[in-house]
């Protein structure tokens, strides 16, 4: 029997060897372009069983809206099938096309550069329609000069995007041929011009179109005033509309390939090889980006990370949630998705999206959102790609510049035009979103271990609106930098002290972290968390001071350490330098050319020889006191009979004490790498230890105040 079947296999062997080499080589060929055509998405197939009509658009809005009745009746080409230029019946091959090649026409801009209150740089691309055009057929195409009513067309690109991309250059051309004033916004650091504050663009930073809007309003207050964006460029003026809602400056508005939801477009663009180099691509020009500006932004991150970034998530985690201020990358793409603003949107709006967009997926489409709000019209094509929409057997025009043109203009000779309300000189403010799980009010640590700014506090920061507190006044306290270490209104770190005493307690603020207060207000009827004390407390103490610490978070239990630290040595430093006056009756410990109570900016180690012990002083052993004052102290007490010590203890007893103020320290810091260095194991000592921890504080901290 085994024989048998071995036969059977070599006469299949024999066989297969007597088939022509090229017949095999045809195979693999075939398979390869089987697997090819459906990699890549071609739909050539599919196009010439339809005899190349293309495909029908699709139209989602509100049943009850006003502008779907009154404007898509004259928009011919949102109701006409949308064909794909035959030798680019592909989103891959399209996207890539008009990256690389995009045939754009010759534009010619008039810049001027825009300076953000903050000191940032944007360059603004003007196109006046009374310029001379080529209109690519060998002649010029002449406008009359602008009035002060021509409409204004305002475009926001897209990612890495400027006013050389080539489809910018196409709805410019497109806008211009109608007449209309076209204003390209270049991003911070794009355009040729450097960054030249803190801050850049990102997928929510809508604060750039709030300054422009009413600039551009301002500058030409009888134009009416349309926008429209382009894949990330469209995200941004999605959210900014949300936001400003019915107080808009703007009259319409054109969305262009929105990514819509960015936590599914991060997650769709690693699902394939396909999508895996497009997201390297945009890794690529995002890295190309930051080392135009590596002096100004390897300021505020780590440059080795951000140089390294291989992925779009990877960018944005190292760079783009630190200058944003956003406590994670998942949190800074659910805050500036747009989807989530087009509720608030009040101002007509067509969204144009494709639904083989090779970068901003299908899925993130929000068809429900457009078909509640009548101000929306949703066009969702089958084919596309990103920013492609090619169309002819040239491939010389877009098939989304001539829809815009003519949404555009139905809305312009309409009565829905967007009016803003009569109140234009108050700022908008933001859409107040319900507070979730990623927007609480806490300090983030990044990788380069800097604390950033909580959820609802960053919104103010960049608008540099922030309020300061009447416990911070001048100066302010970093947390992990002690009480020693004090940030300025600069962000400058110095030295010196808050109170005007040098005494420093914790209260909580708006995070739930430490500030600083007098020590006066604290000592006299409050606990360290600054509650009041009843008289009922007081009573059953007897006198003493009933200390009640609540540890809320480990950035607390390392700030309340120095604090302690802090207050102890005050209190040690009040007492000893009274009975030192008592005892050596003309002696006054200080520092050489200072007042006893000189508040002045003193090292840590001044501090420690500042503080006397007036325990010591009775028993007759050497105050820890600075060496330079030691021996006018060790004088006064020969001649009142006190007994003289040798003066080689003093370094001794110094160092002794400076060794039992900081063994807590030691073991504390010691906590501090195993909770970051082994998550799970500080955080079970953290449970293990909490309550001892709690005691010891409140111990030290009652016999010290007592």
């Amino acid at each position: 029997m085994d024989g048998v079947e071995f036969a059977g296999l070599k006469n299949v062997l024999v066989a297969a060897a007597s088939v022509p080499r090229g017949e095999y080589v045809a195979l693999l060929l075939i398979i390869g372009l089987v697997w090819l055509y459906n990699a890549m998405e071609f739909h050539v197939v599919g196009d010439a069983l339809k005899a190349w009509r293309g495909d029908v658009v699709h139209l989602i809005y509100s049943p009850k809206s006003k502008i779907a009745a009154e404007l898509l009746p004259q928009c011919q080409t949102l109701n006409k099938r949308y064909c794909v230029t035959p030798w680019l019946a592909s989103p891959h091959v399209q996207t890539l096309f008009l990256h690389f090649f995009g045939r754009s026409p010759r534009v010619d801009y008039q810049r001027q550069l825009y300076i953000t209150p903050d000191g940032g740089t944007i360059a603004l691309d003007w196109v006046h329609p009374s310029s001379v055009i080529d209109n690519g057929n060998g002649g010029d195409t002449r406008h009359s000069a602008a009035s002060d009513e021509t409409p204004t067309v305002v475009i926001v690109p897209g990612l890495t995007s400027d006013s050389s991309n080539h489809y910018v250059k196409h709805m410019v051309r497109g806008l211009s041929d109608k007449g209309w004033r076209v204003l390209v916004i270049n991003h911070r650091g794009l355009g040729g011009v450097s960054i030249t504050s803190d801050h850049f663009y990102n997928a929510g930073w809508t604060e750039d179109l709030r300054k422009l809007i009413p600039f551009v309003h301002q500058k030409y207050p009888k134009s009416p005033l349309l926008a429209i964006g382009a894949s990330l460029g469209a995200n941004i003026l999605v959210k900014y509309l949300g936001e400003e809602g019915p107080k808009s400056l703007i009259g319409g508005a054109v969305a262009i390939c929105c990514p819509w939801d960015l936590v599914v477009c991060d997650r769709f663009i690693t699902r394939k090889w396909v999508q895996a180099l497009y997201n390297k691509a945009l890794a690529t020009g995002l890295c190309q980006y930051a080392q135009l500006h590596q002096a100004v932004l390897s300021r505020m991150m780590d440059w080795s990370l951000l140089s390294g970034s291989k992925t779009v998530r990877d960018f944005d985690n190292h760079c783009t949630r630190h200058v944003g201020r956003y406590e994670t990358v998942d949190t800074y793409y659910r805050k500036c998705g747009s989807a989530q603003f087009l509720e608030s949107v009040a101002v007509p709006l067509l969204c144009v999206s494709a639904e083989d967009d090779p970068i901003c997926t299908k899925e993130a489409l929000p068809y429900d959102e457009c078909r509640v709000n009548p101000s929306i019209i949703l066009a969702v094509t089958k084919h596309g790609g990103h920013l492609g929409y090619f169309e002819g057997l040239g491939g010389n025009s877009v098939w989304y510049v001539r829809a815009l043109t003519e949404f555009s203009k139905a809305l312009l000779s309409s009565s829905l035009l967007h009016q803003p309300n009569e109140v234009q000189d108050i700022e908008p403010s933001r859409t107040n979103m319900v507070p979730g799980i990623d927007q609480g009010p806490f300090l983030a640590l990044g990788d380069d271990c800097r604390v950033a700014a909580g959820a609802e506090d960053s919104n103010a920061i960049l608008e540099g609106q922030a309020e300061t507190s009447e416990l911070r006044q001048e100066t302010s306290v970093d947390p992990l930098l002690g009480p020693h270490l004090i940030k300025d209104k600069s962000g400058q770190l110095t030295s010196g002290h808050l109170a005007e005493d040098g005494n420093y307690v914790m209260v909580g603020d708006d995070f739930g972290g430490p500030l600083y207060k007098h020590v006066e207000d604290t000592l006299e009827g409050r606990d360290s968390l600054g509650h009041e004390k009843s008289k009922e407390d007081k009573h059953r103490s007897g006198g003493q001071t009933t200390v009640k610490l609540q540890i809320r978070s480990f950035s607390e239990l390392m700030a309340l350490q120095s604090v302690l630290s802090q207050l102890l040595q005050q209190v040690r430093q009040q007492s000893g330098l009274e009975e030192v006056r008592q005892g050596a009756g003309t002696s006054t410990v200080g520092l050489p050319g200072k007042a006893p109570f000189d508040p002045a900016p003193v090292n840590r180690l001044s501090r420690l020889s500042y503080a006397a012990s007036s325990k010591e002083d009775k028993e007759g052993s050497p105050s820890k006191v600075s060496l330079h004052n030691y021996s006018k102290k060790l004088a006064a007490r020969e001649k009142v009979g006190s007994v003289s010590s040798q003066p080689q203890n003093v370094k001794k007893d110094l160092a002794s004490h400076i060794a039992s103020q900081n063994r807590r320290t030691f073991w504390l810091l010691t906590y501090i790498a195993l909770i970051t260095t082994f998550p799970f194991l500080g955080s079970a000592l953290m449970v293990r230890t909490r309550g001892k921890i709690v005691q010891v504080l409140s111990r030290h901290l009652g016999k010290y105040k007592t």
